[in-house]
């Protein structure tokens, strides 16, 4: 999804975008006024300038190791309403900050919020998507995690919480359950048949 030059009304007239489920990126360039709430991203927030707005209740995963999200406001002016979003990402860097002729990047959530004020309620975890095309979460973290707004159904038509909504564009009850295999150490592969203990 790419916003750009966007202008929503003030009060009821916001621009929305909300319960999505995003491939590759969402943007917004030189937006006003818009409101970005429970959207599911594989892949990263690109903001550039704009005034106005709120991020709240999205994740931003980025699988394959680029940035969750980047931030561009001309100098000093100040960043969108961020907060209870998930920023994940696989590789070393999370989130990039340019203010005007300033460049700052944050490898890590705890960084970015003391810098920036901003996303105090915010995760960085992985969101255990389904696959990269169906963005379901199963993350017991998100579960829960986000703040409720006017938005009473998620992506599927199903009721949000009222009390504690859950990150991202589907409503979900948690599993509980969040192994999962990253790297198989030994054995060595390939694997002869046998069994084998893992480490």
């Amino acid at each position: 999804i790419i916003l750009r030059s966007c202008l929503g009304g003030k009060d009821e007239s916001r621009g929305l975008v909300v319960n999505n489920f995003i491939y590759r990126s969402l943007v917004s360039d030189q937006s006003d006024y818009i409101d970005i709430l429970h959207n599911s991203v594989s892949g990263p927030l690109f903001m550039n300038s704009g005034s106005n707005n709120q991020i709240k209740n999205n994740i931003f995963n980025h699988s394959e190791g680029g940035l969750a999200a980047r931030f561009y406001v001309n100098y000093n002016t100040p960043l969108p309403d961020l907060n209870y979003n998930n920023y994940f990402t696989t590789g070393s860097e999370l989130i990039e900050f340019i203010n005007g002729g300033s460049f700052d990047s944050y490898s890590n959530l705890e960084d970015w919020k003391l810098d920036s004020n901003s996303d105090y309620n915010s995760l960085s975890v992985p969101p255990l998507f389904v696959s990269d095309i169906d963005l379901h979460s199963n993350a017991a973290l998100l579960d829960g995690a986000g703040i409720p707004n006017l938005l009473f159904e998620d992506i599927d038509g199903e009721p949000r919480d009222t009390i504690a909504s859950d990150i991202g564009a589907d409503e979900f009850v948690s599993s509980g359950i969040n192994a999962a295999l990253i790297d198989v150490i030994l054995p060595e592969q390939p694997f002869a048949p046998d069994t084998y203990p893992i480490e």
